[in-house]
């Protein structure tokens, strides 16, 4: 009798030891125009995420107005020291911290908006043209040509500079960052007149022939923020 008392009292415990250990994110609304909302743990491959069944992740629905609030519930170890959670569509995160050995039990956000990227509106490309003979292909001149993409209005990022966000009833302006992510890289090649690329061209086409190659370089930036909690 006294060893399952004793038993009972060390399981008690334990889960009490357990619970302690466990820092709860809840966001009331999450409006964004992605199908997803990421959350990740600051290191990645490190165990932070309990699997608490009463766990989720979802997002506001414009369309319909329907929302099962709160929109996310997730169960996260004290020890992960913090969160990483999707700030634009493109990549870009917003890196939530708390100290180590902090007693911060609840992180509760009310409503949190995932932003439309920055433009990625300059695209740099380098166009090379050749002649083309008989045996080879030489090169004539080249060209470096700066462009930029017409985006729909819809998709045009808000031009901010910080992010207004109110975590466990204190309001917070964080600093907004851009980040370079990586860049679109696209390759392309041609034969002016097109038949120049068969064998068909005669000796008198073939001296009006020009080969042209070109790649071209669109940077893709993201947003990046950073808060540090208090213990």
């Amino acid at each position: 009798m006294r060893r399952a008392v004793l038993s009972i009292i060390l399981q008690l415990y334990v889960l009490n030891a357990g619970a302690q250990n466990v820092l709860v994110l809840i966001i009331d609304t999450v409006v964004t125009p992605s199908d997803g909302f990421p959350i990740n743990a600051q290191e990645e491959g490190s165990s932070w995420w309990t699997n608490d069944t009463s766990d989720r992740v979802t997002t506001y629905s414009s369309l319909s107005g329907w929302n099962e609030f709160p929109n996310v519930i997730m169960h996260v170890h004290r020890d992960a020291n913090g969160l990483r959670i999707a700030l634009d569509e493109d990549g870009g995160e917003l890196l939530i911290r708390w100290p180590a050995g902090s007693k911060l039990d609840t992180i509760r956000i009310p409503h949190f908006e995932v932003f439309a990227p920055w433009w990625k509106d300059t695209v740099y490309t380098r166009k090379t043209w050749y002649h083309v003979n008989d045996t080879s292909i030489v090169p004539m001149r080249s060209k470096d040509i700066r462009s930029f993409v017409k985006h729909v209005p819809a998709r045009r990022p808000k031009k901010v500079h910080t992010l207004s966000l109110i975590i466990n009833g204190e309001q917070f302006h964080i600093a907004l960052n851009r980040k370079h992510l990586f860049d679109e890289i696209t390759v392309g090649h041609a034969y002016r007149p097109t038949d120049c690329g068969s064998g068909a061209a005669d000796g008198f086409t073939r001296r009006k022939c020009k080969y042209i190659c070109f790649d071209s370089r669109m940077p893709v930036w993201t947003y990046h923020a950073e808060i540090m909690l208090s213990p």
